[in-house]
């Protein structure tokens, strides 16, 4: 008997996939629930949160990307405004600058010079060398920055609003 596999049952994986049969990363999950076509890019989807969870889903090992499963369903229908996008990037790349230590004409040069799926890369990469913890916070941030609650601002406190700054947390191996 063949099992079916649906939002349900899947099991979180890295990478992109052909089917849900052959596993899903959190993108794919959220196209399943948002009924698109089954995709890693999901129009529903705020493009920078997309970039950022892709790159969270394959840098993670697999008991922690299946904390991710919440947040398929969770960034369902954060697409589609601008000042929330730019509020995003924002955030990205000032804590990429925060943590990489980078000066804010580099910090402004990564909005300008790389893609989306860069700055997430770099922003994943950037938070998980404080663990998976902080690096799904950063994630329920970014989604509140278009939630209406902090939609439009720039996220310009330190740490985000992650509590302590990154720079005084200890990095991964550091303890």
């Amino acid at each position: 008997m063949t099992s079916i596999v649906s939002h349900q049952t899947v099991r979180l994986r890295r990478g992109k996939h052909a089917s849900p049969e052959k596993g899903a990363c959190v993108m794919e999950l959220a196209s399943m629930l948002a009924g698109e076509p089954f995709s890693d890019h999901p129009v529903s989807v705020c493009p920078m949160i997309g970039a950022y969870l892709r790159a969270v889903n394959d840098l993670v090992d697999d008991d922690e990307r299946q904390l991710l499963i919440p947040y398929g369903a969770a960034i369902v229908g954060s697409g589609g405004s601008r000042p929330a996008l730019r509020a995003r990037i924002s955030a990205c790349s000032q804590l990429i600058r925060r943590i990489e230590r980078l000066s804010s004409a580099r910090a402004a040069l990564l909005r300008w010079a790389f893609s989306l799926d860069a700055i997430g890369a770099i922003c994943a990469r950037s938070s998980l060398l404080f663990g998976p913890s902080y690096a799904f916070a950063v994630a329920d941030v970014l989604l509140e920055l278009g939630s209406g609650r902090r939609a439009g601002e720039e996220a310009a406190t330190p740490g985000l609003g992650l509590g302590p700054a990154p720079e005084a947390l200890p990095r991964v191996g550091q303890r």
